[in-house]
C-alpha cells in the first residue's frame, strides 16, 4: 500500500516542482528575515527609558510571535491545501497557496492551529515527564554525593522512558494526522468533531502512516548531498495528501 501511495504522489508531483520550490523558498526567506526582528526591536528601544523600554519590548515581542506564527501557519496550510486538492482532483491552483492569508480565514486557521498545537504539547508533556523526572534526579545526584549503581539505574531508566515517550507521542500524533485535512476540506461540525473523526479513522492506520513516513528517510537524506529539497518536499507532502484522501474516503 505504501508503494501505491508513493506512485500516486509521484504522479501528482510532476509539473509542480518549480511552483512548490518557489513557494518553499519564499517561506525560507521569510523565516530568515523574521529572525532579525528581535535585533531591530532591541536597537530601536535601546536608548529608551526603562519604564518605556520594557513594555515596548514585551508588546513588540508578543506581536512578532503572533504574527510570525500566523504567517508560518498560513504558509504550511496553504501548501497542504494545494496538495490535498490535487489528490482529490478538485482543480488545485497557485491561489490555494495564499488561501489562508485572507484575514478572516487566517484568524480561523490560527484558532484551530493553536488548539491543535496545545493538544500536542500537553501530550508531549505527559509522554516525556517520566524521562525529564529521571534526568532531573540524575543531575541532582551528580551535584552531590552519588552512587555509580544508582546513577547507572537512573541513566537506563531515563533512556527507557525517553524511548517510550517518543513511541507514545508518535502514536498519538498519528491519531491527529487527518485533523488538518478535515479542516481544509471543511466537512466538520466543530473542533472536537475534527479530533474525533481523525482519531477514529487513524486508529487502525497508524502503522501504515509511520511506514509511509519512514519510506522518505532516504529521500530527505539526499537533500544534504544533492539538495533536491523542492522536489522531495513536494513529493513527500503530495504522498501524505494522497494517503489522507484514501483514509478519509475509506
Amino acid at each position: 500500500m505504501v508503494s501505491v501511495f508513493r506512485l500516486k504522489g509521484r504522479g501528482y508531483t510532476i509539473g509542480n516542482v518549480f511552483l512548490v520550490s518557489l513557494y518553499l523558498f519564499s517561506g525560507i526567506v521569510f523565516l530568515f528575515c523574521f529572525n532579525f526582528l528581535p535585533e531591530v526591536i532591541f536597537q530601536l528601544t535601546q536608548k529608551a527609558e526603562p519604564y518605556i523600554k520594557v513594555p515596548a519590548v514585551a508588546m513588540c515581542s508578543l506581536f512578532v510571535l503572533i504574527f510570525g506564527f500566523s504567517v508560518i501557519t498560513a504558509i504550511k496550510y496553504g501548501a497542504d491545501r494545494f496538495f490535498f486538492r490535487r489528490a482529490q482532483n478538485k482543480g488545485a491552483s497557485a491561489r490555494d497557496f495564499f488561501y489562508y492569508f485572507k484575514p478572516l480565514e487566517n484568524i480561523r486557521l490560527l484558532c484551530f492551529a493553536l488548539r491543535l498545537l496545545l493538544i500536542k504539547l500537553l501530550m508531549a508533556a505527559v509522554c516525556f515527564f517520566p524521562s525529564l523526572l529521571c534526568g532531573f534526579i540524575l543531575v541532582r545526584l551528580w551535584q552531590s554525593s552519588w552512587s555509580v549503581k544508582v546513577s547507572a539505574v537512573l541513566v537506563l531508566s531515563f533512556a527507557a522512558f525517553f524511548i517510550n515517550g517518543i513511541v507514545f507521542f508518535l502514536n498519538f500524533s498519528s491519531l491527529l494526522f487527518l485533523a488538518p485535512y478535515h479542516y481544509i476540506e471543511g466537512t466538520y461540525l466543530n473542533f472536537s468533531n475534527i479530533i474525533s473523526m481523525s482519531a477514529f479513522t487513524m486508529e487502525k492506520k497508524r502503522h501504515l502512516l509511520q511506514k509511509l513516513r519512514l519510506s522518505f528517510v532516504g529521500w530527505f537524506a539526499l537533500c544534504f548531498l544533492i539538495v533536491p529539497l523542492g522536489y522531495v518536499y513536494a513529493y513527500y507532502k503530495q504522498t501524505l495528501c494522497v494517503a489522507a484522501d484514501e483514509f478519509m474516503n475509506k
